[in-house]
């Protein structure tokens, strides 16, 4: 696709975004690259830089503040480049079909969304915060969406074990009241 796709649709203002691919040596990359015009307007070849996993690592972990947390790069179109902390099984698998929550924030037509759902791939109830990044002057032609999420137990644990707090409290200070009385 980092070829093909330039080589159909010649624009040397576009950077492509190819989906994620297994490379020779066995890393699951991306590629982005330019088209190259001849004099003519006709292509005359592609310039490609592969993005890797580790490039984003440190970035992607930078934002795990909590337990349970996790973070994940996708394509535009739908296929996981990279989650920290590793899902197994989940590298490559497409997010797009109908229920999910990144079809959603995709469909939505904003840059940045919260949603809440259960994950196909752990079944897990959890609220995703996705930001789709697409900088005008790159003028990609395929966005990536990065999400960042947490289980929604753990987000409403402290809340529910203050509100049962202030229950017991509650209850206390009528039982007295109501022995004073």
């Amino acid at each position: 696709d980092f070829f093909t796709v330039p080589r159909a649709k010649p624009d040397a203002t576009t950077l492509y975004v190819s989906p994620p691919f297994t490379t020779s040596r066995g890393v699951y990359s991306i590629n982005v690259g330019r088209a190259i015009l001849g004099i003519g307007g006709e292509f005359a070849g592609v310039v490609t830089a592969t993005l890797e996993p580790e490039y984003f690592d440190v970035i992607l972990r930078s934002v795990h503040y909590a337990p349970n947390m996790n973070t994940f790069l996708a394509h535009g179109d739908g296929w996981q480049f990279l989650s920290v902390p590793e899902f197994p099984g989940t590298q490559g698998v497409n997010l797009n079909h109908p229920e999910a929550v990144f079809t959603s924030h995709m469909r939505s037509g904003q840059v940045a969304t919260v949603r809440s759902g259960t994950l196909r791939m752990t079944g897990a109830e959890r609220m995703q915060a996705m930001y789709t990044m697409e900088p005008a002057d790159l003028h990609m032609d395929k966005p990536l969406v990065i999400a960042v999420g947490r289980e929604l137990s753990d987000i409403y644990q402290p809340w529910l074990r203050q509100t049962q707090l202030y229950a017991a409290m509650y209850l206390l200070l009528a039982a007295a009241a109501c022995g004073a009385l």
